[in-house]
């Protein structure tokens, strides 16, 4: 469960690959396009619950629902296995870009 949409979209995909059941919270805020990624990402595996106006609002909400629900919470990004995953990714993507012989400035 958590609260960042293109988190989600990892989550989603995740869910479907594992055939696990995956709650994942959204500010009524978030594009149709994200939401509509994230179903499609995660089909029958994926329950998205829209709420909240802001992400802060959207996060306790999802706290508070995990707790009561017993279920595990995965932090979109204060977790240190999140950043770990984040960091493997950037490293891949830097020696990828060694391979094909690509620079740039700036990695996001």
């Amino acid at each position: 469960m958590l609260v960042q949409v293109n988190h989600a979209q990892g989550v989603a995909y995740t869910a479907k690959k594992l055939n696990l059941k995956a709650v994942i919270f959204m500010p009524v805020t978030t594009p149709r396009q994200k939401i509509n990624q994230v179903n499609f990402l995660g089909e029958d595996n994926v329950e998205i619950v829209l709420i909240g106006d802001t992400f802060d609002h959207c996060l306790t909400e999802a706290l508070n629902y995990t707790q009561r629900h017993e279920m595990n919470f995965i932090d979109p990004f204060n977790n240190i296995f999140t950043i770990s995953g984040q960091r493997t990714l950037a490293k891949e993507m830097i020696n990828q870009a060694k391979i094909d012989n690509v620079e740039f400035d700036y990695l996001f």
